[in-house]
C-alpha cells in the first residue's frame, strides 16, 4: 500500500475531512454501516447513476452528483466502494478533476491507520513497514525536485509539493493538502509544517529523514539515524555561526528577512534571558527517530514558536531547545560538528529561488 493511502485513511479516522463514499450500491451502504458502526461519519454518497442523485441511501445520508461536491473538494475524501470491474471507470472520473482525494475500499479497510481505529491500539505495524521515511517538501517553486539516485537501504522516499511533480517509481508524491491542516495557505508555512511533522506524517515509520530541495544523497546516510541518541534528533551544526543574534545580523544584512519582525522576536527572547553563543543548528536536514516522545515534543514545539515568529526557523528552534533546558550538545550532531558542506555522503546545490 502507498504512503500517500495511508495518509488519507489517516485523515479519514482523524475526522479531519468530510467522507464520501463512491458508490449508493450494496458494497457502499456495507461500508457506510462498517463506518458508522466504528464512529466514522459519511458526508454523503456519490454515484454516476443519475436516477440515485438526490435520493437517500442510509439514515437520510443522500447521494449526490460529483459535480455537487467540486466547492468543498479540498475537504473531501471518496472512498471508492463499487464492484472492483468499476475501478479505473470511477478513478478516471475523479481525476479529472484537480484537487480530488480518493481511496479504494480496500486500501482503506487495510491501512494501518483503520486498524489502529477499529481494534483501539496503536500498536499494530505491518511487518514488512520499512524503517526509515526520507523526504523532500517543495512549495510555490522554490527548487526543482531531482530524484535521489543513492540508495538508502530499509527506505522509502518522499516528494510533498503543491504542484504536480513527475517521479519514478521510486519517489511517491505526495499532495501538500494530504498533510497539511487546511487552516494553513502560505506555501511557506506549509512547507515548515512539513519540515517540522516528519514524526506525524510518517507515524507508520520508525525514523524519518528531512531533507531540503537542494540535497542530493551521494551514500547512505542510514547511519546518522544512530545519532539522535535520548533527544530522538539529529542536525547538522551551523558551518559559521553559533549564536541567534549573529545569525539575526547576517540574515538581515542579506535581506533575507523583514527586519522590523526579526528584531522584535530578538528583543522578545534577549529580554526573556536568551544569552548569546548558545549554538546554531542547521535546518536543511533533520533526522528523527520517532520513538523518541522529547524529539517529537521539540518538533511541535518548533513549529508553534515558528508560526508565531516566521522568520528564520534556526533561530525559533535555538530558542525552544533553550527554553525546554536542553543544551546542544544534547542533540545527535551530524559530522562531529564539522561544516556540512565537508560531508562526503551528501552534496548541497544552491537554491532554485
Amino acid at each position: 500500500m502507498s504512503q500517500r493511502s495511508e495518509l488519507l485513511a489517516e485523515r479519514i479516522v482523524s475526522g479531519s475531512c468530510r467522507v464520501v463514499l463512491y458508490g449508493g450500491g450494496k458494497t457502499g451502504r456495507q461500508a457506510y454501516t462498517f463506518l458508522k458502526d466504528n464512529a466514522i461519519d459519511v458526508y454523503a454518497f456519490c454515484d454516476s447513476n443519475s436516477s440515485l442523485w438526490g435520493q437517500e441511501i442510509m439514515d437520510q445520508t443522500v447521494c449526490l452528483k460529483l459535480e455537487d461536491l467540486l466547492q468543498i473538494r479540498r475537504e473531501v475524501i471518496f472512498i471508492i466502494t463499487v464492484a472492483h470491474r468499476y475501478y479505473s471507470e470511477i478513478i478516471q472520473r475523479l481525476e479529472v478533476h484537480e484537487g480530488l482525494s480518493y481511496i479504494i475500499w480496500e486500501d482503506f479497510s487495510g491501512s494501518i491507520a483503520a486498524k489502529r481505529w477499529v481494534y483501539g491500539t496503536d500498536r499494530i505495524c505491518n511487518y514488512t513497514t520499512k524503517r526509515i521515511a526520507i523526504y523532500t517538501c517543495i512549495t510555490d517553486g522554490y527548487d526543482t525536485y531531482e530524484e535521489q539516485k543513492a540508495i538508502v537501504p530499509d527506505s522509502d522516499y518522499f516528494l510533498i509539493s503543491d504542484r504536480p511533480v513527475r517521479c519514478s517509481g521510486s519517489t511517491q508524491n505526495i499532495n501538500i493538502s494530504e498533510v497539511v491542516p487546511d487552516n494553513i495557505k502560505a506555501p511557506k508555512l506549509q512547507n515548515r509544517y512539513c519540515k517540522m511533522h516528519g514524526h506525524a506524517i510518517f507515524k507508520q515509520y520508525e525514523y524519518s529523514i528531512y531533507l531540503d530541495g537542494n540535497v542530493r544523497i551521494l551514500q547512505d546516510i542510514s547511519d546518522y539515524i544512530n545519532l539522535t541518541n535520548e533527544s530522538g534528533i539529529a542536525f547538522y551544526k551551523h558551518e559559521v555561526r553559533d549564536c541567534i543574534y549573529d545569525e539575526g545580523m547576517a540574515v538581515m544584512f542579506l535581506n533575507k528577512v523583514d527586519p522590523h519582525k526579526i528584531k522584535l522576536q530578538l528583543r522578545e527572547y534577549a529580554e526573556k534571558g536568551m544569552p548569546a553563543k548558545y549554538g546554531l543548528l542547521a535546518g536543511g536536514a533533520i533526522f528523527r527517530n520517532h520513538k523518541r516522545n522529547l524529539g517529537n515534543q521539540i518538533m511541535e514545539n518548533w513549529w508553534r514558536e515558528y508560526i508565531k515568529w516566521p522568520t528564520r526557523d534556526q533561530i525559533s528552534l535555538m530558542y525552544v531547545l533553550w527554553n525546554m533546558g536542553i543544551d546542544v550538545m544534547d542533540i545527535g550532531i551530524v559530522g562531529g560538528g564539522k561544516s556540512r558542506f565537508q560531508d562526503s555522503k551528501i552534496f548541497w546545490c544552491e537554491h532554485l529561488l
